[in-house]
């Protein structure tokens, strides 16, 4: 009996030590696999970002003179008055012309 009694115990040691084996290898393949991980995120994707970040960057800044053109009519007015060439004595549309102006209230006041 004592013989099988230590054959049993042989069997669970060497089980667990396959079992303690295989956890090992498991962990060693999940460091691996966030290893790669790491490597594609830092030599592929980081600097795809980052230029995008630039491009972005450059693509703000140009929009920020657009926005700030498209709020002043004159300037374009002025813009495309100079660029034409045309000497002509037309005289050049204010901010707020007549037609973009709300209509006056047609009401009278009351005199008291």
């Amino acid at each position: 009996m004592s013989r099988l009694g230590t054959s049993r115990n042989l069997t669970l040691t060497e089980e667990l030590e396959k079992l303690e084996q295989s956890i090992t290898l498991t962990l060693q393949e999940i460091d691996s696999n966030f290893s790669k991980a790491h490597r594609i995120v830092t030599s592929s994707i980081l600097p795809i970002v980052e230029q995008y970040a630039k491009h972005s960057s450059d693509v703000w800044e140009g929009s920020k003179v657009v926005i700030t053109m498209s709020r002043h009519p004159v300037y374009w007015t002025d813009v495309w008055h100079d660029s034409s060439g045309s000497n002509s004595s037309r005289p050049r549309p204010t901010s707020r012309s007549r037609a973009t102006r709300k209509p006056r209230s047609r009401r009278r006041r009351r005199r008291k």
